[in-house]
């Protein structure tokens, strides 16, 4: 006959019998004190013994504790479950509870009579053993141990040891590699003596329980061998007359939380005054069988889809970098909540109706979420999974790791976050029997050495399954949890004890965390819970986790005087030292006082022209003296200059001239000539040379004029640094005075990555110039003497070239307009004397790769606008004693440099470089997506604030109001959003982890690359392109993959005839790359260049060449991609999202050469091998050495021998790499960058190069 339901859930629950009839009308069952191992408990009962089939998520929801029994179904009609025997998710058999026991009963003894029983593996055991096999350790070595008092009898204990292993098939069980067909499986042996190991403790050993997890916890994996032998191992540690500690080490494939408590248990009966007569417990076949059923596969199907589109991994932030493959090397950081933090916990459970483990994962997920700046992740929940009451009696893993999908929704209420947690947990629960290794089959993970798939985090509760003090006769036993050394995630919080003392423990892999950052998780989920506690009404966003004093709030660089202009501070220091020399450049010098008057010369050249205070000029001159003096005549009236590069398409210079306002273009002729339509309706203005104080023109600032004689600057001739109204400029031009300095007045106008496609004209104020180069912290004594003078005018470093040293009295050296290589950069460094120098990081990558000791002689060498080379830094700094290297972080809206970090030795260089602490004048803020502080060591996007910010976008509101505003909670601070995802480290530095918009850096210049897919979206037959980014550091490139306007076949991205090459470890290539499809239907034939072809030929061949130049005339050229791939159809992942990986197959993975195809003569150059003594090799030689030359710069192999080097990834800074190379192994042929834009083709290249050979 059915038991009452209310008398078996008062056993359980603990309460009276008639309070709970009364109160389960209308209370839940967590509100009752249910648990979610109370629910696992309550449903296998009430199943056996009231034939209910309770689902447990149901009763873990708000419905009163009656109404979810009453709904209940018979459990012998319930899908899935043994009649009364069991719950929903119980196998399936059809046997009566007494006839399965019998039978089980029955195979046992024939077990014993046999020798051994075998079986199948669980999904677990599968997965556990298979990370012994692969890792090594003892990430799944489990040790308790039982601190007994009393007179303990050893061989009472051993007797009763023997009797557990025998009752219990999970005790006796070894494993084999193979049971048949190549799978591992298990054996039962029939009898097996329990090993137990006896040993007495020294005297003052102190704490004999830790000292025995010491010992056992460093015994390492041999001391379990499951394939040799069950793997479980007793320790009996004598700690005098009347105290002993019984440990107990097993492996997780044959034991699990529950089973760990159960045998506890059960041994406490064995050893009272009267052991109890049990029955052999069953084996895991049930589960192995249950596992492998339909319904459980299709169960697996639908929880892989309902995590479909959830991130993956969550990666807690930490100083140590992720090895590549995980070592499974951890350690437990036990700690107690506060006596707040345990009341806020019961109390938020009560007052949401949850149970307590709810409360812990909510809170556990925010302080993970808050600090790996994410909103949506999955944690790992462990369930005891006995859902039937015969499983409730097996030694075995039964358990499951469930993911629980965690939303943290910022803008709703704690309350509401612990509802949706809750939610999260019961649907999990909902999924109890489907094992975790079958979702993750499902939603095709796995592959990542470097983690643990789908779950990385994870919450696992011990106090209800492992009691904490037992009674055996005249013994009392007090349980506690050791550890092995080792685990199989980044983090997991385990509740050990609860009660009026919880504790709870942090098991942390060590080279994921420092001990510090764990400390710091155990530190927040305890303030988490006072937080949350305090006001469940409030916005969660409002929860910060971070604990007391840890706060990392705004930190800013020594004040500084930005009040002066950038004109007066110049002429003040003209007037210190009129003499000294000014600028220098390819062809003379300039002293202070000739820059001066020059400058006065120009503006009023300009005042002329029309040009007012508060006006912009466009400045298209060449890298000289005459450019210095074209900025600073600007900026004496007040006007803001625009630097215009000279390879920016008219269609591009005339947006940007538009977006600037600017109605005047100074500029060499030949530069103003190439502004085609971009100049018409401006007034354009050729730049004069300057001149000296009696109008002769200085030698060296002409082009034309071949002189290189120092300025003839009479040294007496006194020098204002104010210019009177009634001075005149040579020619008698009238020199109108100099505008006052308003720090707040536009000193420049530089362009950066828009969202629509067009660039943004950021406004640069002079107190921005003014913090970052008068008197910098972050140069070296000295550095400022002869500083460099070579980035493009429109690129916002050239700020610090010209005024760094301009304002200390120093040199600025100014390099050759001409292109830059290793050779030329080292000799003209050597022969000037200089001092200082920025580069770029990817040119400073390619002068380290191939003249290391180029810097010697700097004081300091800043480099920057992208991720800077560990490798090359430790290069530079062996080969250049003394040299310091500054790696310079900083967005163009915050005038060139928010942050430094500066290297002197090769010792200090780390992998990645920190992007180091912020410079004079300039704060910086790392908050997350709700505005708050990020904890301690947390990711968060970076914000900055001070005297380099700029005033907005020209004629852009929107985008303005966008990136500058009062984006902190509770602070009216005007900051500026980088889009910059950073930490801090544990050394105070700022450490740069990508973008948090999808832009990108390539070779300095931030790009999006969905802006430049939507222009090449709008390209006639164009039906959908995507762009993304291969290759990593200074190897980044855009790779654009274009699809057709109708459906065609996919054709290989670079199918011309290959060029063998000699063997070369191709190095990882970023690029940009697009992917088009066009209108016809057959094969395409991949990046045919067609001349003027229009973008879709009559056959359906895409001409790339007119879609590359549709997209250069409205993109500038370093958003333009470099690498193209025509596809079908753009392929996806699992999650819906362009699957870039692919893309980047199909454009890097050139197609091998037809087997026994007919060599047509002229398709292929062999390989030419080494290069004879000398250096002079013959044609078929230099052919090889260049296609060399192309893998090294490009990481591909294959070349065709008219393939142009810039349609198969090639940029300007990788053909500087070809040229490096080139000059290397061809010494005697004289190779020029100018050789090979000439020459773009292998077949053309090594023509030239062979009727120059020297005879």
């Amino acid at each position: 006959m059915a038991a009452d339901w209310i008398t078996v859930a008062a056993e359980i629950l603990e309460r009276d019998i008639g309070d709970l009839r009364h109160l389960a009308a209308g209370t839940s069952f967590t509100r009752l004190g249910g648990t979610s191992l109370r629910a696992v408990e309550l449903a296998a009962v009430l199943a056996r013994r009231c034939d209910r089939a309770v689902d447990v998520a149901a009763l873990l929801g708000p419905r009163p504790l009656a109404a979810v029994v009453a709904a209940a179904p018979p459990a012998a009609a319930a899908p899935g479950t043994p009649g009364a025997a069991g719950t929903r998710g119980a196998l399936d058999t059809g046997e009566a509870p007494d006839a399965r026991e019998a039978r089980d009963a029955g195979e046992a003894r024939d077990a014993g009579e046999t020798g051994t029983g075998s079986g199948e593996l669980t999904q677990v055991q599968q997965a556990m053993l298979f990370s012994d096999d692969l890792y090594g350790g003892t990430a799944f070595h489990l040790l308790f141990s039982a601190d007994i008092r009393g007179p303990l009898d050893a061989a009472a204990l051993r007797a009763a040891l023997d009797r557990l292993t025998r009752r219990h098939p999970g005790l006796r069980t070894v494993f084999v590699r193979d049971a048949g067909g190549g799978s591992p499986g298990r054996r039962v042996l029939s009898r097996w003596e329990p090993v137990l190991v006896e040993q007495a403790l020294p005297a003052g050993i102190g704490d004999p329980v830790a000292a025995v997890h010491a010992q056992l916890g460093a015994a390492g994996a041999g001391l379990l061998r499951p394939y040799e032998r069950p793997p479980v191992v007793f320790v009996l540690s004598r700690a005098g007359e009347r105290r002993a500690v019984l440990s107990m080490v097993a492996h997780h494939a044959v034991v699990d939380g529950w089973s760990v408590g159960l045998l506890w248990r059960e041994l406490a009966a064995e050893l009272g005054p009267e052991p109890a007569d049990r029955g052999p417990a069953a084996d895991l076949d049930p589960v192995v069988a249950r596992e492998r059923s339909a319904e459980v596969r299709r169960a697996a199907a639908r929880r892989a889809g309902e995590l479909a589109g959830w991130p993956a991994t969550v990666s807690l932030p930490g100083d140590l970098d992720r090895p590549a493959r995980q070592a499974r090397t951890g350690t437990r950081l036990v700690f107690g909540l506060t006596a707040e933090a345990r009341a806020g916990c019961e109390s938020l459970a009560r007052t949401a109706g949850v149970t307590r483990n709810m409360v812990l994962i909510a809170a556990w997920s925010l302080v993970v979420a808050r600090r790996a700046a994410t909103s949506r992740l999955v944690m790992g929940m462990v369930s005891a999974a006995r859902t039937s009451a015969e499983t409730m009696e097996i030694v075995g893993p039964c358990m499951k790791l469930l993911p629980v999908a965690c939303e943290i929704d910022g803008s709703g209420p704690v309350t509401g976050h612990l509802a949706r947690t809750a939610a999260a947990v019961r649907d999990a629960l909902s999924a109890t029997e489907v094992p975790f290794e079958d979702v993750v089959a499902a939603l095709g993970l796995g592959g990542d050495d470097a983690r643990n798939p789908l779950v990385q985090v994870a919450f696992a509760a011990h106090d209800e399954l492992v009691p904490g003090a037992l009674r055996a006769g005249g013994l009392s036993m007090e349980i506690h949890e050791g550890h092995c050394g080792g685990t199989g995630y980044d983090a997991v919080l385990y509740v050990q004890r609860w009660g009026t003392r919880p504790r709870l423990a942090l098991e942390y892999a060590t080279t994921v965390l420092r001990p510090d950052e764990a400390a710091e998780l155990a530190g927040a989920v305890d303030r988490a819970l006072v937080e949350m506690a305090a006001a469940p009404d409030r916005p969660l966003a409002e929860v910060r986790t971070i604990t007391s004093g840890r706060a990392a709030g705004p930190r800013s660089g020594p004040d500084v005087d930005a009040g002066a202009g950038l004109w007066q501070l110049f002429a003040a220091a003209a007037h210190r030292s009129p003499a000294a020399v000014a600028v220098a450049d390819a062809g003379g010098t300039l002293s202070y006082r000739g820059l001066l008057r020059a400058a006065e010369a120009e503006s009023a050249r300009l005042a002329a022209a029309g040009v007012r205070c508060g006006d912009r000029v466009a400045l298209a001159v060449r890298r000289s003296a005459r450019e210095i003096v074209a900025v600073l005549a600007v900026l004496r009236l007040g006007a803001a200059y625009v630097g215009i590069e000279r390879d920016v398409p008219p269609a591009a210079a005339a947006s940007m001239l538009d977006a600037a306002g600017v109605a005047v273009v100074l500029g060499d002729a030949d530069r103003l000539a190439a502004l085609g339509e971009a100049g018409h309706g401006r007034r354009l203005l050729p730049a004069s040379p300057p001149a000296a104080p009696d109008g002769t023109p200085v030698p060296g600032t002409d082009p034309a004029d071949p002189a290189a004689l120092v300025d003839p600057v009479d040294p007496a001739v006194p020098v204002d640094p104010v210019d009177p109204a009634s001075s005149a400029a040579p020619g008698g031009v009238a020199v109108p005075a100099a505008a006052g300095p308003d720090p707040a007045r536009v000193a420049y106008v530089a362009f950066t990555s828009g969202s629509t496609g067009t660039a943004k004209a950021t406004l640069i104020p002079h107190r921005g110039v003014v913090r970052l180069a008068a008197g910098p912290d972050f140069l070296r004594p000295g550095a400022a003497g002869r500083f460099v003078r070579l980035a493009p005018l429109a690129f916002d470093a050239s700020t610090l070239e010209i005024f760094a040293p301009l304002l200390a009295g120093g040199t600025v050296d100014v390099f050759p307009d001409d292109h830059v290589t290793p050779d030329g950069l080292a000799g003209f460094l050597r022969e000037r004397g200089s001092t200082g120098l920025w580069l770029t990081a990817g040119l400073f990558r390619l002068v380290a790769d191939y003249r290391p000791d180029a810097f010697q002689g700097l004081r300091q060498l800043l480099t920057g606008g992208d991720v800077v080379p560990p490798a090359q830094v430790s290069r530079v700094l062996r080969a250049c004693p003394g040299l310091r290297v500054t790696n310079g972080y900083g967005p163009t809206e915050n005038t060139t440099f928010t942050t430094v970090h500066h290297v002197d030795d090769p010792a200090e260089v780390t992998d990645p470089l920190p992007i180091g602490r912020p410079i004079q004048g300039t704060g910086v803020v790392v908050l997350d997506a709700d505005g708050g502080l990020v904890p301690p060591g947390g990711i968060g996007e970076l914000y900055t604030f001070g005297d380099g910010l700029a005033l907005g976008y020209a004629g852009a509101p929107a985008a303005t109001a966008r990136a500058f505003g009062r984006f902190q909670a509770g602070s009216d601070r005007l900051l500026y959003r980088t889009g910059d995802l950073v930490r801090w480290d544990g050394a105070g530095r700022l450490r740069f982890l990508g973008r948090a918009d999808g832009q990108v850096k390539i070779r300095g210049f931030r790009i999006e690359p969905d802006a430049v897919a939507r222009v090449l979206r709008e390209c006639p037959g164009i039906r959908d392109a995507a762009v993304v980014v291969t290759g990593t550091g200074a190897d980044r490139r855009l790779l654009a993959a274009l699809v057709l306007a109708a459906p065609a076949v996919a054709a290989p991205s670079l199918p011309a005839p290959p060029v063998p090459t000699p063997s070369v470890p191709a190095p990882s290539v970023p690029a940009l790359a697009g992917h088009v499809a066009t209108d016809g239907p057959g094969a395409m034939g991949g990046p045919a260049i067609t001349g003027g072809a229009a973008p879709v030929d009559g056959g359906g061949a895409v001409a790339l060449e007119r879609v590359r130049e549709a997209a250069a005339r409205r993109l500038p050229g370093h958003e333009v991609p470099s690498l193209w791939a025509v596809v079908a159809e753009l392929p996806v992942t699992r999650n819906g999202k362009v699957d870039a990986a692919r893309l980047r197959e199909l454009a890097l993975t050139r197609p091998p050469a037809q087997a026994g195809a007919p060599e047509r003569a002229g398709d292929l150059i062999p390989s030419g091998g080494p290069v004879p003594a000398g250096g002079v090799a013959a044609g078929e030689e230099i052919a090889g050495v260049i296609a060399r030359a192309w893998q090294e710069a490009l990481g591909a192999a294959g070349f065709g021998a008219d393939e142009r080097f810039f349609d198969v990834g090639g940029d300007s800074l990788r053909l500087l790499r070809v040229a490096a190379s080139l000059r290397r192994d061809l010494p005697r042929h004289e190779v020029t960058i100018q050789d090979l834009y000439a020459c773009q083709t292998i077949g053309a290249l090594s023509g030239r190069l062979l009727a120059r050979s020297p005879r």
